[in-house]
């Protein structure tokens, strides 16, 4: 793993800290969530074959992937904690944070 990337996962856990610390620790998801963007910005390294950083839009694709977690859950669970939860378990999951990063990506 390469300091860039230590580097990279820090500055995400920073920017998405909030959504994060509000949506998917009372969940129990936080570990889940984190793990998952650590894999994030380690499979970008290996696909692009350059650093994750902010001139290249990862940051932004990231936020923005995080963001739309939160958004569908609210859009379909708002006020049910427990659907909220369960949704948010089930799109870790079946992994699709990475699904759509990688959507956000190529646009």
């Amino acid at each position: 793993m390469s300091e860039s990337a230590i580097k990279a996962y820090e500055k995400t856990l920073e920017l998405c800290k909030v959504i994060i610390e509000e949506h998917f620790k009372p969940c129990g998801l936080d570990q889940v969530v984190k793990e998952q963007l650590f894999e994030l910005i380690l499979e970008w390294e290996r696909r692009c074959g350059r650093p994750f950083t902010h001139e290249s839009g990862a940051f932004d694709c990231v936020y923005r992937t995080v963001q739309e977690a939160i958004s569908l859950t609210e859009r379909f669970h708002k006020g049910d904690s427990k659907q909220e939860c369960n949704y948010l378990r089930d799109k870790l999951e079946k992994r699709e944070l990475q699904r759509w990063f990688w959507t956000f990506h190529r646009l």
